[in-house]
């Protein structure tokens, strides 16, 4: 049960009375006859009392589970709800976890016989949460289709909720990709034919609009904190994610439609709310509003107007959101403002300011990135110093991001290389593995082998070939890391060690000869038998390695 929690007394016998109360006689028949043919084809929990599966019917139906709530159960099959794959999933979950599959599939005997006791908070079904009543209003085709011809004029507040019109019958669908693809599927079949920036608008809100609702709760609840969001759900998110990233890397010929830029303005709007208000692990919010603000709006704007005014609209938003607002993408957010108005020195001083628990070196690197997008090489240099000395060290892949971030700087400004060799220094621990490689890659094998030696580090822990460049451009840096490990291994006095040695000592005999100068390894080679000659286990080690006679 490596990928399941585990369930204790009291979760089994309310999972005996769910059965009892929410399966007949023949679901119950149906779904053990399909346990016990093996159809049960997955089964994890990402969550406590949450279960996905996927089961063999006709197709493969994806059933989900709330264990704690069995009104939000869902299976992809026609029955929707309490169907023979689900109780199918639940007998391979109740072996899984140890426990009587009979007993689950006798549940009604059971609780008659011997009622099962309940706790409190587990009392009855009827006190649980249940999808509101409320029934959409469904609109027909003809009635879609003419709404859609007004799309032109409608603000992208009406957009959605024309999405919503056209999804109504889709309400009570499981939230999966098949979910998202009829959603967009209904929503394109009734619009009519538009100019190509306003699809591009519409293609982006449309996934927008699906994205929420695969990430809110059906019911419509306002617990978006508390929303349990299944394996399929999730990866059906992903994909329209993908889609949305995807759009917004095309370009947007806005120059070419100057009266579309309300609705560029109203995108800017809508996403900068999502990403104030959604949870901290939806971080997609964050990267559409930035991509946005880089592959749509600065490429068709003039001056830096656009940024004033956002900066004006955060401000603003501090205090109409109130207990809402996240404070780490309204600090980036506001940063990046204040970046594009060349105003360096107040973006990096929210950037400081930013809780250091929160911060993802992604949001800083969009900076960087911006900057070799415009060729401004000078401020990038100053950037990238700025970041060596002020900021904290990150995690390993965004360390070596930031070293290679130095390349592309110094290539433009080869003057600014002893500021980058400063700022990888300074940055030691944490900048370790780019700063070795980045000594390397430049050629200078006298700091990278003074480096190592100063480190401890052992000549055996590398492969004869990442030494290859030292032997063939200067061999003589080599010799000081062998003759210390020598040393060093022979103070261990052991025989494995003493092996380790030996093998050190051969290739320094092979260095000498390549440098001409037999005559110096046969001096130290005098010198350290005399020294160690009571070592009787070396001494045999150097026989073997025919080092000695």
């Amino acid at each position: 049960m490596d990928d399941l929690f585990a369930m204790d007394q009291s979760q089994w016998n309310m999972l005996i009375q769910d059965v009892a109360d929410n399966f007949d006689e023949a679901t119950v028949k149906r779904g053990y006859a399909y346990y016990r043919q093996g159809r049960v084809l997955h089964l994890s929990m990402s969550a406590p009392q949450h279960i996905e599966g996927v089961v063999e019917g006709n197709e493969n139906y994806e059933v989900e589970m709330n264990l704690d709530f069995f009104t939000l159960n869902h299976c992809t099959c026609p029955v929707r709800n309490n169907c023979k794959h689900q109780f199918a999933v639940l007998l391979e979950y109740a072996r899984l976890q140890n426990r009587s599959v009979e007993t689950l599939v006798n549940a009604q005997q059971y609780v008659t016989g011997r009622p099962a006791p309940r706790t409190a908070a587990s009392m009855t079904v009827d006190r649980r949460p249940k999808p509101s009543a409320a029934k959409p209003v469904v609109a027909s085709a003809a009635e879609l289709s003419a709404k859609g011809d007004e799309l032109p004029r409608m603000t992208i507040e009406q957009w959605h909720e024309w999405f919503a019109l056209c999804t109504a019958s889709l309400q009570d669908r499981t939230r999966n990709a098949q979910y998202a693809q009829d959603s967009l599927k209904s929503i394109f079949a009734h619009k009519p034919s538009l100019s190509p920036v306003l699809e591009q608008f519409l293609q982006l809100h449309a996934r927008l609009f699906v994205l929420q609702a695969l990430t809110m709760p059906m019911n419509g609840s306002s617990m978006q904190h508390n929303f349990y969001m299944g394996f399929f759900t999730h990866s059906a998110a992903s994909d329209v994610e993908k889609e949305i990233m995807g759009l917004l890397d095309e370009r947007l010929a806005l120059r070419d439609e100057p009266e579309q830029w309300e609705r560029a303005t109203g995108t800017l709007a809508f996403l900068r709310r999502n990403m104030l208000t959604q949870p901290r692990n939806q971080a997609s919010a964050s990267a559409f509003y930035f991509e946005l603000w880089t592959n749509w709006l600065q490429p068709n704007m003039d001056g830096t107007e656009l940024y004033a005014e956002e900066l004006r609209q955060l401000a603003a938003a501090s205090d109409t959101l109130g207990s809402e607002l996240r404070a780490y993408p309204w600090t980036i957010a506001r940063s990046w403002a204040w970046f594009g108005q060349e105003n360096d020195r107040e973006s990096r001083e929210l950037l400081l300011a930013v809780n250091r628990s929160e911060w993802n070196p992604d949001d800083l690197f969009r900076f960087l990135r911006e900057m070799i997008r415009n060729e401004q090489w000078d401020r990038l240099v100053e950037w990238m110093t700025w970041i060596g000395s002020g900021m904290t060290g990150f995690s390993g892949n965004a360390e070596l991001l930031y070293s290679q971030i130095w390349d592309v700087a110094v290539r433009h400004r080869p003057d600014a290389e002893p500021l980058m060799w400063d700022a990888l220094k300074r940055r030691l621990p944490a900048s370790l593995d780019a700063y070795e490689d980045k000594l390397k890659a430049y050629g200078k094998l006298r700091e990278w082998m003074d480096y190592q030696i100063s480190q401890g580090r052992e000549p055996l822990d590398y492969r004869v070939t990442e030494f290859a460049d030292i032997e063939k451009n200067d061999p003589g840096l080599l010799l000081p890391f062998y003759h210390q490990a020598v040393e060093r291994y022979v103070l261990l006095k052991n025989r494995a060690d003493y092996k380790n040695a030996v093998k050190l000592l051969k290739r320094l005999a092979k260095l000498y000869k390549k440098l001409k100068r037999e005559d110096r390894w046969e001096l130290f080679l005098g010198s350290f038998l005399d020294r160690h000659s009571r070592l009787r286990a070396l001494s045999e080690e150097l026989r073997k390695g025919k080092l000695i006679p």
